[in-house]
């Protein structure tokens, strides 16, 4: 049997799947495309029909593309490889349904890894993407947003890898129940105490945001109307916003300043 054109594949995968069709892998092909003519189909029903004016769907077109084309590449030096030692006939990558289903939930962070009972870092994932979605929007820093994509990318073939290299395991439900190696870190008997202290800090914080917010800044408006009848349509919206940016930013700099000097202590330590 002829080795697969490594070219050939990358030239089918512009459209999700047929790489794989190309590869054998006809099964795993699927996966990757049924996602991607759904949304399409899905779009053009919704916009024909005015319910959505902005092809919002076709967002996850970019990801599914690249999942599919770095996923073909990876199965295309396999086999490969696998003819190159001797091994004629290659065993085909055949997904069954149990395995599309944590891959298309993938494409949700958190979602994959909880189909295949890997709760911990399933819950990790899901709650620091949609956190940082919050995060963003609450401050309105629209850098930051360019991160969100790393929790896809790493949600997908984070899942990918767990079926490709355990796959055994995840079909009898017997991975691990490991979480995110940082997150986990920070919850080790070492740094409990101090995760404990910054845990706490954080709800202060979030619960003196959600008084400012509902209490302080209406009442805020509130007594400037009423002291100044000529005063109409205060700007409450941006206050809110200046504090939470000031805040936010104070933070940033006093945390910064500390990990600095206590960085420069710990090394003046070592060298003594």
């Amino acid at each position: 049997m002829k080795k697969k054109s490594k070219f050939l594949t990358v030239l089918l995968s512009f459209v999700p799947g047929l790489g794989h069709s190309y590869l054998g892998m006809t099964s795993r092909g699927l996966v990757f495309f049924v996602p991607t003519a759904l949304s399409i189909i899905f779009t053009a029903l919704l916009m024909s029909g005015n319910v959505i004016y902005d092809p919002i769907p076709l967002l996850i077109l970019p990801f599914v593309w690249l999942a599919a084309l770095v996923d073909s590449l990876i199965q295309v030096d396999r086999i490969n490889k696998d003819m190159t030692s001797g091994i004629v006939e290659y065993k085909k990558d055949v997904i069954n349904f149990n395995t599309i289903i944590p891959i298309l939930f993938a494409l949700f962070p958190g979602a994959g890894h909880m189909s295949l009972r890997m709760m911990k870092k399933g819950l990790q994932l899901m709650g620091l993407f949609l956190g940082t979605l919050a995060f963003v929007n609450y401050f309105r820093l629209g850098m930051l947003s360019y991160i969100i994509p790393i929790y896809f990318f790493y949600s997908l073939f984070d899942v990918i890898d767990i079926l490709s290299n355990r796959s055994e395991e995840a079909k009898s439900g017997e991975l691990s129940d490991e979480g995110i190696a940082l997150i986990d870190k920070f919850f080790d008997e070492k740094h409990i105490n101090v995760t404990g202290k910054y845990i706490g800090l954080a709800f202060i914080l979030l619960g003196v945001i959600i008084i400012g917010d509902n209490i302080f800044f209406p009442l805020i408006a509130e007594f400037i109307e009423r002291i100044d009848s000529s005063v109409h349509g205060f700007n409450l919206y941006e206050l809110r916003h200046g504090i939470r940016v000031f805040v936010l930013g104070l933070l940033m700099i006093v945390g910064g300043a500390r990990m600095i000097f206590k960085e420069r202590k710990e090394l003046k330590n070592e060298q003594l």
